[in-house]
């Protein structure tokens, strides 16, 4: 977005960054960027986005409810990543995004169920798929793993959890 901006000679106003992992909805920063904007405490013009996914994980019909408080307010949507000023009034426009949205969201769920799939084979064979061994277990310098001491808290975790109890309450 710092390059776009800088490219184009746009001027940031404010920059509101989530920290978000992986599967994760959670964007406090966007929503303190919504609430900026529609009290009138920013007055830009635009948003600019690195992706689509930094609005929204919904599918593709769906995703219009995080995306209409932009629209009307009449802000520019701006996909800095590829380049493109998304005119979320324009029917093709949002038609597009709709697509857009469906392919990463299909992509997303083949590619994690390739990852399982690749995982599960990778075991099979007794190979990790990885370079860490998992908590409770060291490599054995050959490829597969060996439980360590730590074992010991692993089945205690799982036996806690399996009757609702707090994993928390394991530490001493």
């Amino acid at each position: 977005v710092q390059r776009y901006c800088e490219f184009q000679g746009v001027e940031i106003v404010d920059e509101f960054i989530d920290k978000s992992i992986s599967g994760d909805d959670d964007k406090p920063e966007l929503e303190n960027m919504k609430q900026m904007f529609l009290s009138g405490e920013c007055n830009a013009t635009a948003v600019i986005i690195s992706e689509w996914t930094r609005i929204t994980r919904k599918d593709g019909w769906e995703f219009q409810e995080d995306v209409k408080w932009i629209k009307d307010l009449g802000l520019t949507l701006i996909l800095a990543q590829a380049g493109r000023v998304l005119d979320l009034s324009n029917a093709s426009t949002m038609m597009e995004i709709q697509w857009m949205v469906s392919e990463a969201n299909r992509y997303l769920k083949n590619l994690s169920a390739n990852v399982i799939s690749g995982m599960i084979s990778l075991f099979e064979k007794g190979e990790l798929g990885y370079t860490n061994a998992p908590f409770g277990y060291d490599l054995d310098g050959e490829g597969g793993i060996i439980a360590n001491d730590d074992i010991l808290l692993v089945k205690q975790m799982f036996d806690a959890y399996m009757v609702n109890e707090s994993i928390v309450s394991l530490i001493p």
